[in-house]
């Protein structure tokens, strides 16, 4: 799990131009364009989402990446629950985008989060939730969904980390 903060330069260029990135040719696990997602539509409307966001003091990009993210048929699932954590524990409604990667051995999710709560007023979350609290609520979601996490020696080096019953 990787974030930070990014300041939007007050037109939608500069989110235009990271949302291109996720968005590009060969990320999906068919190796089509990456496709926006939100919390309740598997197509976000990314002029509407920047729109909505063109005077946010800043905004949140995040990257998931699950341990065992090959084991997910779709993340969709995964991210829609570690977002909806997010909201209970920032006491308020997030708008986001996410776009699913599959273009390494390593599904990752890249995510925007628009830098205000649902009532208008700027989001900020502190940097321990940042840097720790995003990655123990996703490691949550991942150990109900996938059961506890076991680690095996193998040929005299840790192998890959493994689920049961995945």
């Amino acid at each position: 799990m990787k974030s930070r903060i990014v300041k939007p330069t007050g037109n939608a260029g500069g989110v235009q131009a990271h949302l291109r990135y996720p968005e590009r040719e060969g990320v999906s696990r068919e190796g089509e364009t990456g496709r926006l997602y939100s919390t309740f539509t598997d197509e976000a409307d990314r002029g509407a989402f920047i729109e909505r966001g063109l005077e946010d003091r800043h905004q949140f990009r995040i990257i998931l990446s699950p341990e065992d993210g090959a084991a997910y048929e779709d993340l969709k699932p995964f991210t829609r629950d570690v977002m909806a954590q997010m909201e209970a524990d920032l006491g308020t409604t997030l708008d986001w985008v996410a776009v699913d990667h599959h273009d390494t051995g390593h599904p990752r999710v890249h995510v925007v989060v628009r830098g205000v709560t649902e009532d208008g007023k700027t989001l900020d979350i502190v940097g321990d939730y940042l840097s720790h609290g995003i990655r123990h609520r996703a490691g949550e979601v991942l150990t109900r969904d996938l059961g506890p996490q076991t680690s095996r020696r193998c040929s005299g080096s840790w192998s890959t980390k493994s689920r049961p019953n995945a």
